[in-house]
């Protein structure tokens, strides 16, 4: 891997850990709470804000479903799917599948 795809990859991983502090702190959760949510082990949630590996695709769409809607984008960007497939995802709330359509 060249070095400008690592750091494009590392800063995505920093940008996606700071968004995840601030969502839990904004939020109220603890890194238990929020891994119990993403159905993931605190140990994840960790890793995340740390910045050590990026949420999985369903992780991102389920930290999409509970984001203020201005971060939504992010999430779904990183999650991998096009929007229109979003938008048919009925496990989303309806604020987020409309802005991905």
């Amino acid at each position: 891997m060249n070095t400008a795809r690592k750091l494009a990859i590392n800063a995505r991983a920093w940008s996606a850990a700071i968004r995840i502090v601030r969502l839990r702190r904004l939020s109220g959760l603890s890194q238990i709470d929020l891994a119990r949510i993403c159905r993931v082990t605190p140990a994840a949630v960790s890793d995340w804000e740390s910045a050590v590996c990026l949420p999985g695709a369903l992780d991102c769409l389920t930290l999409a479903e509970i984001s203020p809607l201005h971060e939504c984008d992010f999430w779904l960007e990183l999650s991998g799917f096009k929007p229109e497939a979003i938008a048919m995802l009925s496990f989303l709330k309806p604020s987020v599948a409309r802005r991905a359509a």
